[in-house]
């Protein structure tokens, strides 16, 4: 396994325990976990387990197994008692993350279209950061696509929701971005713009307060030199 510093270890903790009702907080948060670990892909079904019977297949399986264990030891570290108890049966990762949201999920046309509406509807705080806006963002797609698989947000979706979602100070270059980028523009692109803008606008506003600082200053200098 993968060693992590003391920091990434403390974030992949943060995972908590699923109960019984916190599982699309800790979908979210499992997700990551997962990811971390390289195990993600054989617990989403991504990575299906390799079939053929070649010295080369065997190796691959042995190699599978042994990442499925390794996402079941993560996954059942995660659960209450309670939720142990509904995944006893299984013997593969994707089989009890599957069993998880079969039992967990959000239920019911009203519940869907709320989430739907929450998220194209989302619109940032101008105080918020572009990784806050961005994080909450992908949080809830995640959300979306745990209750409702078949509602699919495409990439140009994904970004469209975030442009509309920015504050006001970050109209314009969403715009330029937009109109600059043709058709490949991906969601990492498209946030790591608005993170170099942000950062620029940071800088800016620093040098404007440091230039106003020295105006403040220069009268008092110029009072201690003239005295009456």
């Amino acid at each position: 396994m993968e060693d992590f510093t003391a920091k990434e270890a403390s974030v992949l903790k943060a995972a908590g325990k699923l109960t019984d009702s916190n599982y699309r907080e800790w979908v979210f948060r499992m997700k990551i976990k997962l990811e971390a670990y390289d195990a993600w892909e054989i617990t989403s079904g991504e990575e299906p387990k390799p079939t053929d019977t070649t010295a080369k297949a065997k190796k691959e399986i042995r190699d599978w197994k042994k990442r499925d264990a390794q996402a079941r030891i993560l996954i059942v570290n995660c659960l209450s008692s309670s939720q142990l108890e509904l995944i006893a049966e299984e013997t593969t990762s994707k089989a009890i993350w599957d069993r998880l949201r079969e039992l967990n999920k959000p239920t019911g046309m009203a519940t869907i279209l709320n989430m739907i509406r929450k998220l194209f509807g989302y619109r940032a705080s101008s105080s918020d950061s572009i990784e806050v806006i961005a994080s909450k963002i992908s949080n809830m797609i995640s959300e979306l696509a745990e209750a409702a698989p078949e509602e699919k947000i495409s990439t140009k979706m994904k970004i469209a929701i975030l442009f509309d979602a920015l504050p006001p100070q970050y109209k314009e270059i969403s715009r330029v971005i937009a109109n600059t980028s043709g058709s490949e523009l991906t969601w990492k692109d498209a946030v790591s713009r608005l993170r170099e803008e942000e950062s620029s606008m940071k800088a800016e506003k620093a040098h404007r307060g440091s230039k106003n600082a020295t105006r403040q200053q220069w009268p008092q200098r110029r009072a201690r030199k003239d005295p009456m």
